[in-house]
C-alpha cells in the first residue's frame, strides 16, 4: 500500500514538473528556468537527494542525509547552498511547492533567469 502511494505521488510530482516546464519558455528561445527537487525519506532504502534539471538533463544531485531530528540541520544546509548556488548564478525562484506523507517530503523550486 506505501509503495502504491509513493509510486502515485512521484508519478504525479512528475507530471507536474513536466506541466511547469513546459509552461514557461523564455522570449529569447534560451532554456531559462531550473527547478530544484529535494527528496527526503525517512527510510534509507529511499535515497533522500537534491536533483537540478533545466527539463533537458539533471545538471546536478546532491545525496542527502535520511530524515531525521539529527541530520535535519545537514539536509538543511546543502539545500539552502544548492538554492544559494542558483540566485548568485543570476536565477529568481518563481515558485516552490512541497508535499508528501510520513514517509517522504517533496519540495520543489522554480527558479528563472531574468
Amino acid at each position: 500500500m506505501k509503495k502504491t502511494v509513493i509510486t502515485s505521488l512521484i508519478a504525479t510530482s512528475i507530471v507536474s514538473l513536466i506541466f511547469v516546464l513546459m509552461s514557461f519558455k523564455s522570449g529569447s528561445g534560451e532554456e531559462s528556468l531550473i527547478l530544484v527537487r529535494t527528496f527526503e525519506s525517512v527510510n534509507s532504502m529511499y535515497a533522500s537527494k537534491i536533483i537540478i534539471s533545466d527539463g533537458n538533463e539533471i545538471l546536478k544531485m546532491t545525496e542527502l542525509e535520511v530524515m531525521r531530528p539529527k541530520t535535519q540541520e545537514n539536509n538543511v544546509l546543502k539545500i539552502a547552498s544548492a538554492l544559494k548556488e542558483l540566485k548568485n548564478k543570476g536565477y529568481t525562484l518563481i515558485t516552490s511547492s512541497s508535499g508528501g506523507s510520513d514517509a517522504f517530503t517533496i519540495t520543489d523550486y522554480v527558479f528563472e533567469k531574468r
